[in-house]
């Protein structure tokens, strides 16, 4: 059961081509999975500082409750930048240690959201979350969901304070925030 819901996210994540739409259908799909394939391909088009690019691996870190279940097992060895993806799991950002290149911020934190974001700030880290207004509280990117698509917002300023680097491809499908108060390129 485990090996047939890895190959069905594996399929899942060579057919969403993220460059073709600027959102993803759900429906036949769970929405987690979604934004998991979601969050891996946005993922695909940040660069990090070359200190970070050069760990061995590439570690998707979850805060809080794991939304995505076991389809996290599907992920695990599929590549970001040529770097094997390794995950992590915990309940704050401490215990995550400072090692994530990725950090998904469940819903379960969201009481805490602002704390959680000023420990991340500055830090190379690409902060995701499906909490409302993620984008808008300082987030990078925040999945949405629109009916029957989920889409995204980014907030630009954030990525720049974070030292990221993201393809004017994918910005070029998201809807921004932060653009208005964020300088440089």
């Amino acid at each position: 059961m485990r090996l047939f819901k890895r190959q069905r996210l594996r399929s899942l994540l060579a057919g969403l081509v993220l460059l073709a739409a600027p959102v993803a259908h759900a429906g036949t799909v769970p929405e987690h999975e979604l934004k998991l394939a979601l969050t891996y391909k946005v993922a695909k088009f940040v660069s990090w500082p070359a200190v970070r690019e050069s760990a061995p691996s590439f570690l998707l870190c979850v805060l809080g409750q794991n939304p995505f279940e076991d389809a996290l097992d599907g992920i695990i060895g599929l590549t970001v930048k040529d770097r094997a993806i390794a995950v992590r799991h915990g309940d704050s950002v401490a215990e995550l240690g400072s090692a994530c290149d990725l950090v998904f911020i469940s819903h379960s934190e969201s009481e805490r959201l602002g704390d959680v974001l000023a420990e991340l700030a500055g830090e190379p880290v690409l902060t995701v979350s499906d909490v409302a207004h993620f984008a808008a509280s300082g987030g990078i990117v925040e999945l949405e969901s629109r009916g029957t698509r989920i889409g995204f917002t980014i907030n630009v300023a954030a990525y720049r304070r974070a030292g990221l680097t993201i393809s004017s491809q994918l910005l070029e499908l998201a809807t921004l925030v932060g653009a208005e108060t964020a300088s440089g390129p």
